[in-house]
């Protein structure tokens, strides 16, 4: 859950000023404000007027609002999501739940929804989102792509085998085993958004 920051009338109305004329504001902002809320600022700012001529001069500190609940095991998971996607590892939210459950025990007794929201706010606080798995590769590395140029010979010998030997389709047997997955693979992985 990302944290709420109050500003007084004045200070919405300053804000509202440095952003039209870029002038510079009189008290640290802690993050800039979202468009949504700049949009509601500017329809209400007749009132934001009436109220500051009401407010005492002094000095306002920003309220910070409630902290996370979870904010040490948040980041913990951020590393834990950083890490397994530079070892192209596909994540999930099962994946993160059970990551989460062995860093804090006692979140195994929170409901299935429970852990899902859970896992849901650490995604709203970091911009992750869910993305569909491609077919598209992600750039090879060397050992990759060296495997890959393996097979391609290997095709291109068998193709020409076959050929120069000129055996029949029919007579050609798939010795390979065929690949069973033991698991569901997951259709969504989660990612950082804008990647």
């Amino acid at each position: 859950m990302s944290r709420r920051f109050h500003y007084t009338a004045k200070q919405k109305l300053q804000i509202l000023e440095s952003l039209e004329e870029e002038k510079e504001l009189d008290f640290e902002m802690p993050r800039s404000p979202s468009k949504k809320q700049i949009k509601d600022w500017n329809n209400k700012k007749e009132q934001y007027i009436n109220l500051s001529l009401l407010e005492q001069p002094k000095t306002y500190t920003l309220h910070k609002g409630a902290s996370l609940k979870y904010a040490e095991l948040y980041t913990f998971l951020y590393s834990k999501v950083k890490s397994m996607r530079q070892e192209m590892i596909a994540i999930n939210h099962n994946m993160l739940i059970t990551i989460a459950i062995q860093e804090q025990p006692e979140l195994a007794e929170l409901s299935p929804s429970g852990q899902r929201s859970l896992i849901d706010r650490f995604m709203k606080q970091f911009n992750l989102s869910l993305r569909t798995i491609t077919s598209k590769r992600p750039s090879l590395s060397q050992e990759e792509a060296a495997e890959d140029e393996l097979i391609r010979q290997f095709k291109n010998q068998y193709i020409k085998t076959i050929s120069d030997f000129q055996i029949l389709e029919q007579n050609v047997y798939n010795m390979d085993q065929t690949g069973l997955n033991y698991e569901i693979l997951p259709k969504k992985i989660i990612e950082k958004m804008g990647i």
